[in-house]
Formats: C-alpha cells, structure tokens, sequence
C-alpha cells in the first residue's frame, strides 16, 4: 500500500518560540522561572522566543519535561518552520530563472504534456526546474552547455540556436526511460537478429506498429521511446547509453511514416557501428568527424528500407501511383518507402505521392 504525500505548504509560517511565547503566558509563567526550570541560560530563552534561535533535541526534550507538550512537537514545529524559510529562498531564487523559462516553448511543453498546466511565470519556472530535476538554471547551464556531468551528457548544446528547446525534448526521453524499464540486458546478436523483424513490421505497416516495435527493441535490450516534437526543437531522433541500455528517442518532427521508419533504423545503426558512449542526435549540423558517423547510419537505414537492386528499378519506373503500387506488391516494401526514395533521387517531386505515405503522430503516445 503507498502512502499519500501530503505536498501542501502553508503560506505562512511562525518560529516554534511564537508558540512557546503563547504557552507561557497560558501558564503566567515567566520567562525567568521557565528559564530556571528548563536549567538553561534566560538569554538563550530570549532569543527562542524572539525567533533569533533554533529549539535544539536537549531543549526540545527540556520543554516537554517542564510544559508536558511531548518533546516531537517542538522538533516538528522547528524542522517544519526550517522548511518555510528555506521554500521563501528558494522562491525568491526561482524570480531569477524566470528569464532563462522564458527561453523555452513552454506553451507547446504543457500542451504536448511535457509539463503540468500552470499560469503564472514563477509557477512555470517551477515546473521547468521539477521537469530537469535541477534546483536552478545554473545546473542546466552545467549539464547541457558545460558538459560538467560528461558521462551522463557527452555533447554541448552550447552555440546551437535550438538548444533550450532540444534540451526539453531529449529530458523528456530520459523521464520516460523510467517508465519503459528494459529487463533483458543488451545484446548486439540478439538486435541483429530482431531487424529482420522490424523490417517486416515496417512493411506491413500494422495498426499498432509503434508498440509492436517497443516490444522489440526490449527484445535486445534496447529502450524505444516516441517523444513528440516541440517547437524549435527540430530534433528527428537520438541515441545514447542510459543506464547501461541503448536508449532510441523517435521524434514525430515530420510525421511521414516513411522518415519514422528511416530515422528509427538510422539510431539502430549508430548502436551497431559506433562508440557507446557516444550521444547521436539527428537533424542537428556535425563535424566532419561525426558527419561521417551520421552518413554511415544514413547508409544503414538506407538500404535495409530499400534496398540498391530495388533503388535501380526506381530509375525505370512508371512514376504514376499505380506503377508504384505494383512494384510495392511485387517487392514487399511499403509503398511510402518508395516514394520516400523517389523524393530523396529527385526523380519524384516531392509535391508528388504524398498521399501515399500515411502519417505519423506521438501526441498522446508515451506521455
């Protein structure tokens, strides 16, 4: 059974001396006889009661022999009125990070259900702070600018335009890890194994596909996880190592069935070629360095959608949409795959067989 957690936190609070005051005077006891009943100093009595000090466990226990209130109260009351004042100051530190909220799409974030429905700038700020599960925006800037945690977060967003936007968009797949758990641990045999899978899954395009294909990738040990895009964030996918899995993160950024599927196999080739401690995140500008990693993964997706034989048989085709059709039936690949790749050889313009390719959304997937 989970126990409920009380979060209310009253707008006011007063130092537990203010009670002790109130108690005294019910007694018309005064200061100098509790004092002297208490063994304790009247000064430090004093400064109890005109909330200068803290009621410490000796005193607490004191008190309780003297007044009968039991010595937890007063704990209590003292470990509660530290929580206030330590909620103003953090209150008063949030007004210095509203700046840095405004950076962020955060309309789009409590839409898509990123974040809860809040108004007010400090209750957003709030929520953005709870949503990277940092104490200011100093950790952020830490985090996702300086790299100071370089094992968790391998890759700057310092510079970049979209990086408040696409730092949201890739928190928001390490959440979600928490609530796809994987079980198996990893192996690269068993995802060689499972592509062949996912090809055919891929092709048939099955009502539930997206939840067929999280199944698996948990087969190998990988966590699949649909992130829905958010404004600026331009993000189509990422691969990093999470807590000794392979995490995929699939944005709907262009919700065309055939770029889901292509971007998919692009971070299933990055787990399969490259360094794991490495964090991909596609539809961002590289180096050279990691450009070429990206035109290898490109290559990957490439040609497990469609293969270099059937891409020559492109050339030669009756570009209307019955002539792809047929040679969808007569090759088992998904129709959108072709036309994708018609697109992509400018042998097809790209206003053209778009009704062939069915579209994808993750609004109310994996929220």
């Amino acid at each position: 059974m989970m126990c409920k957690t009380n979060n209310y936190v009253p707008p006011i609070m007063f130092h537990p001396g203010v009670i002790l005051m109130e108690k005294l005077n019910e007694l018309n006891m005064s200061i100098k006889e509790f004092a002297l009943r208490c063994q304790k100093p009247e000064k430090t009595i004093h400064d109890v009661l005109k909330s200068r000090s803290n009621i410490t466990s000796d005193m607490a226990v004191q008190f309780e022999n003297v007044l009968k209130i039991p010595a937890r109260f007063w704990l209590k009351a003292q470990q509660d009125y530290g929580e206030y004042l330590a909620r103003q100051r953090q209150a008063e530190a949030v007004k210095n990070d509203v700046e840095w909220m405004k950076e962020f799409p955060i309309d789009d974030m409590i839409q898509k259900g990123f974040l809860p429905f809040v108004k007010s700038e400090i209750e957003k700020t709030q929520a953005l702070l709870k949503y990277f599960g940092i104490a200011g925006s100093g950790a952020w800037e830490d985090y996702y600018q300086k790299q100071t945690l370089c094992t968790a977060f391998r890759l700057s967003l310092a510079g970049m335009k979209n990086q408040y936007s696409l730092s949201a968009w890739l928190r928001h797949g390490e959440i979600q890890v928490v609530r796809n758990k994987v079980k198996t641990s990893y192996s690269q045999e068993k995802l060689k194994n499972c592509i062949s899978k996912m090809i055919t899954l891929a092709n048939s395009e099955s009502s539930n596909f997206k939840e067929k294909l999280v199944d698996l990738c948990a087969e190998a040990g990988i966590v699949l996880v649909y992130t829905p895009h958010i404004r600026n964030s331009r993000a189509q996918g990422a691969t990093r190592w999470v807590n000794g899995h392979p995490l995929v993160q699939i944005s709907d950024f262009y919700k065309h069935y055939d770029i889901f599927w292509f971007s998919f196999f692009h971070e299933i080739g990055h787990i399969l070629l490259h360094n794991k401690k490495d964090i991909f995140l596609e539809g961002i500008e590289y180096s050279e360095k990691s450009k070429k990693k990206e035109d290898e993964a490109n290559d990957f997706s490439k040609d497990l959608l469609v293969s270099p034989q059937i891409e020559a048989c492109l050339q030669k085709l009756d570009y209307s949409e019955y002539g792809i059709r047929i040679l969808s039936k007569e090759t088992g690949i998904h129709v959108a795959f072709l036309v994708g790749r018609m697109h992509y050889l400018n042998i097809l313009p790209y206003d053209h067989g778009n009704k062939l390719i069915p579209s994808v959304c993750f609004y109310r997937f994996g929220n």
